[in-house]
């Protein structure tokens, strides 16, 4: 079995991710906003979000973004690293998600990811609503990105084949303008490009799962 990162934001780094970054590249100043992440509650935050899809909408995935209002520092985001051994985004630092089901909606699917990868029980994640669509650049699939609020202390145990390791963050930490940053990077194909980046230490946290990141701290008014 996996384990759980215990000790917090440092435990997570023990393996950094490789990023192709271009050769031309602009660092854009992060407009960082004074948010009382302490105030924050499952109320509030539902009130920033759009209400979670009925229906699926022509998207096939989605993930989970859980947060737990009750954490030491305040409000807490769990986020994984990927499997090393996968096929796509491998050892990148993610939220769980993947693919529907036949039958499924988005919400089923959402919490049924989470269960799989790190042992979330359903029943325990409420979801509060969506931070809009987002999509892998790589695999090139659309997500519906939902948020959910969990308790801080239940207990998780880590599908090994698709997550190597977990760890609360902070948002107060993630949204820091000192950890924040936004770039625009020249693919040559596509041109210029925004890419959201977020310090975790020894770590990156960037791709689709910083844009989910980003359009949360939208939402949240800390942008």
């Amino acid at each position: 079995m996996g384990e759980v990162a215990s000790g917090g934001l440092w435990d997570l780094h023990r393996f950094r991710q490789r990023i192709d970054e271009p050769e031309r590249r602009l660092r854009l100043v992060w407009p960082s906003r004074a948010v009382d992440f302490g105030s924050l509650d499952e109320a509030s935050v539902r009130r920033a979000l759009a209400p979670a899809p009925a229906s699926r909408g022509g998207v096939s995935a989605a993930v989970l973004i859980p947060i737990a209002f009750d954490g030491p520092s305040g409000p807490e985001v769990l986020v994984t690293r990927r499997a090393r051994s996968l096929r796509h985004h491998a050892g990148e630092i993610a939220f769980p998600g993947g693919r529907a089901r036949a039958g499924e909606t988005l919400v089923e699917t959402a919490r049924r990811e989470a269960e799989e990868e790190v042992g979330l029980e359903a029943s325990a994640a409420r979801v509060l609503g969506s931070v809009g669509v987002g999509y892998t650049r790589s695999s090139a699939y659309a997500f519906e990105a939902l948020v959910a609020a969990v308790p801080r202390e239940t207990m998780l145990t880590l599908q090994p084949d698709e997550v190597e390791m977990a760890a609360w963050v902070p948002l107060a930490t993630l949204f820091g303008p000192e950890r924040a940053a936004s770039e625009l990077w020249y693919d040559d194909r596509a041109g210029w490009l925004r890419v959201w980046l977020f310090d975790l230490g020894d770590d990156l946290l960037w791709g689709a799962s910083a844009r989910v990141v980003a359009a949360l701290a939208q939402c949240l008014g800390a942008t």
